[in-house]
């Protein structure tokens, strides 16, 4: 009796096993969505973008991601920043691709040459990485010393062993005495068009938008998180600040009562003083004494020989183009094939940025950004 009371549990157990199991079959055969972070890196590259590609990085681990994106489109910057993220990007434990979309220039090629795939679109550029430290304001950059161009070439270089690209290459970018035969010659600092870059073997494939990279990796239909740089280390920076200043007020052994009254003294000051900043600026302009300080009437008026924008600068209105210079706010710019003067409406623009004429104003071609001015639009 006991005997078939064990043979009836052990029937009952394998049953339910067996529907579990059977249950569970159908699920063994779905492939689960592919999950992609993608990831600007824009502008100039200074301390602020590592932290957040380390995030990014860490996040797609986390979630166990099948690829980090970097796509890629700057002029360079700081040399720490982009050494942080190369560190980070050799170390990671999910598959990272630098999509170069249009130029990875300087400390972008850095980044660019860390990642475990480079895709490049058509007319882009990488390279032009020789580092240099800013001169007196206005004037041009400085070249570095002998040691720190010795230490940012070996960097390019061990790049390139640790990912299996042409070391040789990656020097060029950054020391114009590197010599390669049949691709630089001394004196020359090397940069390399998309179909350079293929034909030396320092880009994989070309892809002319994220659909088409996603195609290449075979990450077809993959569910794509768009990760953006996050306010928080400037609410922390403006906490610190306003802490700092309040312990400044206090000495050592105070009380809470005494830290939390140091502390709504500064944040009154500070508040009081944007308010009166903000009135000043709104009724110093109709003051006796302030129009005296500052440029009240900007009229040019026609018999005192000014005289409005000529026909030709018309032509321009709502027309495209590109930055040729950085417009901080004036600069140059290239609209159908020529090159001209024109002033940023209100906004920084970095070189190589498509800008759009909104206006003619006076003697002056106007333009915006182009996502600013589509931004408005919508």
């Amino acid at each position: 009796m006991q005997l078939r009371k064990w043979a009836g549990a052990l029937i009952l157990v394998t049953s339910g096993f067996l529907g579990i199991t059977r249950s569970a079959a159908p699920l063994v055969g779905q492939t689960a969505t592919p999950i992609v972070y993608l990831a600007p890196i824009e502008g100039v590259i200074d301390l602020g973008i590592a932290p957040f590609v380390q995030r990014v990085i860490n996040e797609a681990t986390g979630k166990g991601a099948d690829a980090v994106i970097l796509e890629i489109n700057t002029f360079g910057g700081r040399v720490d920043g982009a050494v942080i993220i190369r560190d980070a990007l050799l170390t990671a434990r999910v598959k990272t691709v630098a999509f170069v979309n249009r130029r990875a220039i300087s400390a972008g090629a850095l980044i660019t040459l860390a990642a475990e795939t480079i895709a490049m679109s058509d007319g882009a550029t990488i390279g032009a990485a020789a580092p240099v430290q800013i001169g007196q304001p206005g004037g041009p950059a400085q070249p570095v010393e002998e040691k720190t161009l010795s230490y940012v070439r070996k960097e390019f270089r061990a790049n390139a062993e640790s990912r299996k690209r042409p070391p040789l290459i990656a020097e060029a970018m950054v020391d114009a005495d590197v010599a390669i035969p049949d691709i630089i010659e001394k004196g020359k600092l090397l940069t390399l068009t998309t179909e350079e870059a293929l034909k030396y073997e320092v880009a994989d494939f070309r892809a002319q938008n994220i659909e088409e990279l996603l195609e290449r990796l075979n990450l077809q239909g993959a569910e794509i998180r768009r990760m953006s740089e996050t306010g928080i280390a400037g609410i922390l920076g403006i906490g610190t600040l306003l802490g700092g200043l309040s312990m400044s007020l206090v000495g050592a052994g105070a009380t809470w009562n005494v830290i939390l009254t140091a502390a709504s003294r500064v944040v009154f000051s500070l508040l009081f003083a944007l308010i009166a900043s903000l009135f000043f600026l709104r009724f110093l302009p109709r003051m006796r004494f302030g129009r005296k300080l500052i440029l009240v009437d900007t009229e040019l008026p026609a018999d005192a020989g000014y005289a409005s924008a000529p026909e030709s600068d018309r032509q321009w209105l709502h027309k495209r183009g590109k930055t040729i210079s950085a417009l901080r706010p004036a600069g140059i710019a290239e609209i159908d094939g020529e090159r001209i003067d024109v002033v940023s409406d209100g906004e920084f623009i970095n070189p190589g940025e498509n800008i759009v004429v909104t206006r003619i104003d006076g003697n002056r071609i106007v333009v915006r950004h182009q996502r600013t001015t589509e931004r408005i639009q919508t």
